[in-house]
């Protein structure tokens, strides 16, 4: 085959790979937004490797309209990344198989989210806060496809600084007089200042009037399953490292009580060449290897 039928059958694949680059180093700017979630879905790399495409548009005013494009690679040795994904956008995660269909479901959701942006290697980044917003979907009927969806306010609607007292008495949280004559924004910085507010006993309703007005709450529902996504990932990290520690002692390689998985990977890479056949090693052992960065061969 010549060069220029290789590169021909090279063309979509770089024409794809080239927006994708683009999107990933778009110039946007570093800060804290409110987004509206518009589409997300599988994609795949020329390589065969898979990850999620996330397009947002932001709501903010002042940035009002433009596209945030996010992306999570799906590794099989990172799952877990995949069950992240969703925790914090409040959604349960789904089976890896039902993974397509449940992206589709999640574009169709309405959801709207306070998005943290930062720039790292010149690699744009986002990162998910909170929830702001969900729809809720009614099947039984059909919106005009020629009619836009309207944009979310990120303030709830008809909230007052009478309507806030009142919720801020509902859950137990008390506002002295000379407090209560001030705006709606210095009585929430008040309360950040004052309370350690729980949010475990609160209507959805509520939480979402408390997080608009950037009230620190503790146990909200995005916060308690990225708790037990992180809990997911250190008993991972863990199991990992015990079984990097069996390798290394059934192989006669030295290593320390309280070696991390990055050092006893490096351990186990410097001068050695493995192969799971000829060195009997399990799947297990050669997942936890590569995830510690070791190149076994099959």
């Amino acid at each position: 085959m010549s060069y220029k039928q290789r590169l021909k059958r090279m063309k979509t694949a770089y024409e794809g790979s080239r927006k994708t680059a683009e999107e990933m180093f778009e110039d946007f700017p570093i800060g804290v937004f409110v987004m509206k979630l518009k589409s997300a879905e599988l994609a795949e790399r020329s390589d065969e490797s898979l990850y999620i495409m996330t397009k947002y548009i932001v709501t903010d005013e002042e940035e009002k309209g433009r596209q945030f494009t996010d992306f999570q690679n799906i590794n099989e040795e990172h799952l877990e990344f995949v069950h992240r994904y969703f925790t914090e956008k409040g959604v349960e995660s789904p089976e890896m198989e039902d993974l397509e269909d449940a992206l589709e479901k999640l574009s169709e959701a309405g959801i709207t989210v306070k998005m943290r942006v930062t720039s790292k290697d010149g690699y744009i980044n986002g990162r998910v806060l909170a929830v702001v917003e969900t729809e809720v979907l009614d099947t039984d009927t059909t919106d005009d496809d020629d009619d836009p969806d309207p944009d979310p306010d990120p303030e709830p609607e008809g909230l007052t600084k009478e309507s806030f007292l009142e919720l801020c008495e509902r859950c137990g949280i008390d506002i002295p007089a000379k407090v209560q004559k001030k705006d709606i924004e210095d009585i929430a910085e008040f309360i950040n200042d004052t309370y350690d507010v729980d949010a475990k006993e609160m209507d959805e309703k509520d939480i979402i009037i408390f997080e608009s007005l950037d009230v620190e709450l503790k146990n909200t529902p995005v916060e308690k399953a990225k708790k037990k996504a992180k809990s997911k990932d250190d008993d991972s990290e863990d199991e990992t490292i015990k079984i990097l520690k069996e390798v290394c002692a059934g192989n006669g390689i030295d290593f320390e009580k309280d070696d991390t998985a990055e050092q006893l990977g490096e351990r186990l890479s410097d001068g050695y060449k493995w192969f799971q056949e000829k060195d009997g090693l399990t799947d297990e052992q050669v997942a936890a290897m590569r995830k510690a960065d070791v190149k076994v061969k099959d």
